[in-house]
């Protein structure tokens, strides 16, 4: 299997298994010391029910059927007191717990739809704390006007889940190793070919900074995939209780060890979402789509459980994206346990822990434990197999002994974790305000052979920070700039361009970037060819996307676009032509989504500019050799004839039009708006004919009149 590059620790203070001084504890501990009381509550009470507890033998053994006291659960969620403990019956005895309130949500916090419209969502009370008497466990509980949720863990009890059954109003409490199933979480880190390519380093000693919580503080963005709101019920409130009980869950262990995180927005899909591909294209389709969002890291949260991924080290960049494929019940059972390992795990790759099973650790470049080697994911070295359970970034879930929620991160990753986070320059250190992307939009207007004209879409900074750069030599020095509208002079013609802007906050820091390729204007019409930006030497890159349009020298011209080679991914990375200035101009025939290995015929330009525009786009993953063409400019046999020698009427029209002209009409074609042609008539030999559209859908067409070998476009509606 693939491995990253070496990455190098000096971390010669601590063994690789020794445990973390954890801070929710201390805070309970805190408490303590300062004589605080606790109020106790008691709304779990366990029952005998054998038909229930049939019903669900085929998802978990052994579990604890419980119902539930709603007006202590009321009571909680209406007065939010600042310290709780009560007592939660598991098999023959009890779990008593402590736990204080925590705010998981920043003040602006917002739940939004897919449509951008603001929900009135109701939040929880929540808290954090741990099993009484057990200063290395951790519970993280979540209460609602009429529910309750919650995770314990501890070495000697593992991971207790406590929850509502589905369409059932009893609740239940069971160990994770009771379920019958396997914990289906997969990790796709080391499949993402950006992951592969990237190398990290810490020359620090962490006897330093153990212990200390991280200045900086990481606000995530939550986007909920249809399914997931379907298996809600449909509800808005009940999706996003669910979700914050999870992030309730993860931000308590990541505050366990010392790094700080809050939840900026949540936004759930209300009907169909776009994301229908495997892990890694939904993680890429995710971060093409939802280019800004509100936080630092995206988190995309979907159903049924699959893969899930996330790319490495990547708070602050174009890359900040993370993707979970999970379950919120297994045959009727919460899963949470397993829904917040998975999305623990994955948010820690974007803060920039790898796989502890991975060969990078220990000043020496091995692994840490070797469960994944023994659940069939080797990265190359192999490692003891940890007798109380795996920690957070390993693959022990895999194998007999599990992983352990309440073992945290382990220290070298929470340590590495720590160091990453706060070397990030676009984040916050009060979990609110944090210097957040604030760029919408890059518009690229006036390019000439060797300048280009930049418009800025910001509307909260207004200062900037840009950087242009030859795509074949990504290096430059940023630009300041408190204007939005710029231009950049100086450029080599017919030469791709990068240009990247970043949005500057107050406190000096970049927010984000946002890039663009372009490509300045060449002598087309002379001698300079149009390739790929790989030129004729390599391929073209990933996740490109270029929009170019190109003129003839002289006005009345026309273009003709000619390949020499055409090679893209098939199926996966297009180029579609289009007969005009713009994209949203008629797509030549047999010019949409071209892709593959493909013998073109020219196209020639039939608009009154003669211009003809390109749309290319690759996906995150493999390349081709691209393309070369050439552009030759000629004037069209159109003296004899122009539009106002041709009528078409009517127009709009129901179910036929006509088309006269002065000269002889040799061939009428009709495309739809997709480009796609849908009527021809290419022996027509008269002055005037008619066209049967009764069985067209309605809409706009364009309607291309060929007289003697030149042609003239005509828009027409269908009604």
């Amino acid at each position: 299997m693939k491995k990253l590059t070496s990455l190098l620790f000096i971390i010669l203070s601590f063994s690789a298994f020794a445990q973390n001084s954890f801070k929710v504890s201390a805070e309970i501990d805190k408490y303590h010391q300062n004589n605080y009381r606790f109020e106790n509550f008691s709304f779990f009470e366990k029952i005998n029910n054998s038909s229930l507890i049939e019903k669900i033998s085929n998802a978990v053994n052994n579990p604890t059927i419980l119902q539930i006291d709603s007006d202590e659960i009321k009571r909680i969620y209406q007065e939010k007191p600042l310290l709780i403990e009560f007592s939660i019956p598991y098999n023959n005895t009890f779990i008593n717990v402590e736990l204080y309130k925590k705010d998981i949500l920043e003040d602006s916090f917002v739940v939004t739809n897919n449509k951008g419209e603001n929900q009135n969502y109701k939040k929880g009370v929540y808290y954090r704390g741990v099993i009484k008497n057990s200063t290395q466990s951790i519970v993280a509980f979540s209460f609602f006007n009429n529910s309750a949720y919650g995770v314990a863990s501890s070495e000697e009890l593992g991971n207790i889940n406590i929850g509502k059954l589905k369409n059932d109003l009893e609740y239940v409490s069971f160990n994770e190793n009771n379920l019958t199933g396997l914990n289906p979480f997969v990790c796709g880190f080391d499949e993402v070919e950006e992951n592969l390519e990237r190398s990290y380093h810490q020359t620090q000693s962490p006897s330093n900074k153990s212990n200390s919580l991280t200045t900086n503080c990481v606000r995530v963005y939550y986007e909920v995939a249809y399914q997931p709101y379907l298996e809600n019920n449909s509800d808005v409130n009940a999706t996003v209780n669910w979700v914050t009980s999870i992030h309730n869950n993860i931000s308590t262990l990541y505050a366990n060890d010392d790094i700080q995180i809050a939840l900026s927005e949540i936004m759930v899909w209300t009907e169909d979402d776009p994301y229908d591909y495997d892990f890694n294209g939904n993680l890429n389709y995710f971060r093409n789509y939802r280019t800004i969002f509100n936080g630092d890291l995206a988190h995309l949260i979907n159903q049924p459980s699959t893969t899930s991924v996330a790319y490495l080290n990547s708070l602050c960049g174009s890359y900040n994206y993370a993707y979970s494929g999970v379950d919120q019940f297994f045959n009727d059972v919460p899963a949470y346990s397993w829904t917040i390992l998975a999305s623990t795990h994955e948010m820690g790759h974007a803060l920039g822990s790898p796989h502890t099973h991975g060969c990078y650790w220990n000043g020496d470049n091995t692994a840490i434990d070797g469960c994944g080697p023994a659940g069939g994911a080797d990265e190359g070295c192999d490692g003891p197999i940890p007798a109380n359970g795996g920690t957070i970034m390993s693959y022990c879930h895999l194998v007999s002994v599990g992983t352990n929620l309440s073992n945290g991160f382990g220290v070298q990753p929470s340590q590495l974790i720590r160091d990453v986070v706060d070397s990030k320059p676009c984040l916050g250190s009060d979990c609110i305000n944090s210097c957040i992307e604030s760029i919408t939009g890059l518009s690229i207007n006036n390019t000439s052979n060797t300048s280009v004209s930049v418009t800025i879409e910001d509307n909260i900074y207004n200062e900037w920070e840009y950087k242009i750069y030859p795509f074949s030599n990504q290096t430059s020095d940023w630009i300041y700039t408190n204007t939005n509208v710029f231009t950049v002079e100086n450029l080599t013609p017919n030469t791709y361009y990068i240009i990247q802007v970043g949005n500057l906050c107050s406190n000096g820091n970049q927010g984000g970037t946002i890039s663009k390729l372009i490509l300045t204007n060449g002598n087309y019409c002379e001698d300079d060819l149009f390739t790929d930006t790989g030129s004729n030497t390599q391929n073209y890159g990933n996740n490109q996307y270029l929009v170019k349009t190109f003129y003839p020298t002289n006005t009345g011209d026309y273009l003709t676009l000619t390949f020499n080679s055409f090679v893209t991914e098939y199926d996966y990375d297009f180029m579609t032509i289009y007969d005009g200035t713009s994209i949203n101009a008629p797509i030549f025939p047999n010019a949409e989504n071209l892709s593959g290995n493909l013998t073109l015929a020219p196209f020639t330009a039939t608009n009154p500019d003669g211009a003809i525009t390109v749309r290319f786009t690759s996906d995150g993953y493999l390349t081709e050799s691209g393309w070369e063409a050439e552009i030759t400019c000629s004037s069209l046999a159109t003296s004899s004839f122009n539009k106002s020698s041709i009528k078409l009427y009517p127009n709009p029209a129901n179910s036929h039009f006509n088309i006269s002209s002065k000269e002889m009409i040799s061939s009428i074609t009709v495309y739809d708006l997709a480009g796609r042609r849908v009527f021809e008539n290419q022996n027509i030999k008269q002055t005037q004919t008619q066209v049967n559209v009764q069985n067209l859908n309605t809409g706009a067409y364009f309607v291309k009149v060929n007289i003697d070998g030149a042609t003239q476009t005509f828009k027409i509606i269908k009604e």
